[in-house]
């Protein structure tokens, strides 16, 4: 799931904007979800994660330039598309987080380019932080297969069979880790959705000859996340 942004003043414009990603979309196999802002004192306020926040500079009070200078310290939003009918703006909102500018009115080509392009980014910095005993390391998703509490730790299994210990609870990190397709399966264990090859009471995750079974509060949710995740990806 990747979390979409748009502010600009005008609903109409938003609307635009959302249904052109709901174009995008259902054209690539690719969920969104949406928040709307109607003016850059929003966006500042916000304070949930946001992956790319499309973004128009003139707006009422506080412009997208100003707002620009604070998403830069801001940890939860990513990566920033303007969309403006003011093209001489672009290099007053370049930034370490700008990733596009897109003239309106809106035409689907570039739309579609300029997402493409932020999505692709989005993709290869799938990348988790962890804090262990021996420094910070760094885990691409799409290499982590499973989570195990440890006492008051936990061990992460990777699909390269490397083992971390980690500190941080179980409740902490399901929490988080479900934006990456890493759901809590029992008291005990996460498990990445992307190596269980079906729903059942008991999961045996590729690259490993582990058994995990699923606790019973928490198998119909899962189940549920499975079979939305299965949707998405075929």
């Amino acid at each position: 799931m990747i979390n979409i942004g748009i502010c600009d003043d005008i609903r109409e414009i938003r609307q635009t904007v959302r249904n052109m990603c709901e174009r995008y979309s259902g054209e690539n196999n690719v969920s969104f979800s949406y928040k709307e802002f109607s003016s850059g004192a929003e966006v500042l306020e916000y304070s949930g994660q946001i992956d790319i926040m499309f973004q128009d500079i003139v707006l009422p009070k506080i412009n997208g330039i100003d707002v620009m200078e604070k998403i830069i310290d801001m940890d939860n939003i990513e990566l920033v598309i303007f969309v403006s009918g003011y093209s001489s703006y672009y290099s007053e909102v370049f930034s370490v987080k700008t990733r596009g500018f897109i003239e309106k009115p809106v035409e689907y080509w570039n739309f579609e380019k300029n997402l493409r392009k932020v999505i692709s980014e989005l993709e290869r910095r799938k990348i988790i932080k962890f804090k262990t005993e021996k420094g910070i390391v760094f885990v691409r998703s799409s290499n982590l297969v499973y989570i195990q509490t440890l006492g008051n730790y936990l061990k992460v299994f990777c699909r390269d069979k490397t083992e971390y210990i980690v500190y941080g609870s179980m409740k902490k990190w399901s929490e988080f880790l479900e934006n990456y397709g890493i759901i809590r399966v029992s008291n005990s264990y996460m498990v990445n959705m992307l190596y269980i090859c079906g729903w059942d009471k008991t999961l045996k995750p590729e690259k490993t000859d582990i058994k995990i079974h699923v606790g019973k509060g928490f198998y119909e949710k899962g189940k549920e996340l499975y079979h939305d995740y299965i949707k998405k990806i075929l």
